[in-house]
């Protein structure tokens, strides 16, 4: 809402004491407002933190399910596990030293 004193403003008015009535409740009116989208603000806010939680849970999951379909669970245990045995060091002067 346009307020009356609108060419007033940024000068060095001094309002007479009719206007002051009129400037005070224009303050409490436009403080009330911004309180109000400052609660819609905040329940936007909740809401979008509401959605990234749900699209974080999606991609986990999704990227849980991909590894599931990773090439290395095609091949055979015995080969992996035959794979891994040769890795490990038979004579102890040959394991890496910790």
């Amino acid at each position: 809402m346009p307020s009356p004193f609108s060419s007033r403003l940024d000068t060095n008015y001094r309002p007479t004491n009719d206007e002051i009535l009129a400037i005070q409740e224009k303050v409490v009116s436009d403080t009330n407002a911004a309180q109000q989208v400052d609660k819609q603000v905040q329940s936007i806010l909740e809401s979008i933190a509401g959605l990234i939680l749900a699209r974080d849970e999606r991609i986990s999951s999704a990227k849980k399910h991909a590894a599931l379909l990773h090439p290395i669970r095609k091949v055979p245990e015995d080969i992996l596990s035959a794979i891994f045995h040769r890795c490990i060091p038979h004579n102890p002067s040959d394991a890496p030293v910790t």
